[in-house]
């Protein structure tokens, strides 16, 4: 079973937040980089968690609609053009 990454830690934002950072983390996971994941997850998770808790306080039901919205991320990578910020 995979272990659940760290969102609610202090840690600060990658580098990938910055736009060229952004580009080169979307290359990455376009070609399937496995660490690229992990960073976006944990670049930004916390945000859309603690966006997502707004609307779901229950943490299971959170931690779902989290990981519903990554795999959506990630089945529509193709599909994303890079004329917005990965953030949004």
């Amino acid at each position: 079973m995979p272990t659940a990454l760290p969102l609610d830690s202090d840690a600060p934002p990658s580098a990938s937040t910055d736009a060229e950072g952004e580009r080169a983390l979307l290359r990455r996971l376009r070609a399937g980089d496995d660490a690229s994941f992990a960073e976006l997850v944990l670049t930004y998770g916390p945000r859309m968690l603690a966006a997502i808790r707004r609307y779901l306080p229950q943490d299971s039901d959170s931690q779902d609609a989290l990981q519903e919205a990554f795999l959506s991320v990630f089945k529509a990578l193709d599909q994303f053009q890079g004329e917005s910020r990965l953030g949004t």
